[in-house]
């Protein structure tokens, strides 16, 4: 893989596989959906990879969903871009 620009996930699977690029310097992971609520049963160690890597920006797409994600995973928020706004999200990148 040779590309080495910024790459952005937007679920979990995708930002997990974007850890294991070591050539991509600048990954985001939009966190569009709290799915880690959800989930059953809750592999906690996998979902708590993703959400603490400090390979990965985390981004939200609300206040309430950047203070869901830090409160749950003692991490902080990179950015809030309502909606996945494209306009800020070329700005981000």
């Amino acid at each position: 893989f040779e590309y080495n620009g910024p790459i952005m996930a937007t679920d979990m699977g995708w930002a997990e596989y974007l850890m294991g690029i070591p050539t991509v310097h600048k990954k985001y992971f939009y966190v569009w959906d709290l799915d880690w609520m959800r989930q059953n049963p809750k592999d906690w160690s996998v979902i708590a990879r993703v959400y603490q890597n400090p390979q990965l920006n985390l981004i939200c797409r609300s206040d309430e969903h950047a203070r869901a994600v830090e409160s749950a995973w003692n991490v902080k928020v990179h950015s809030i871009i309502p909606e996945f706004n494209i306009e800020d999200v070329i700005k981000l990148c």
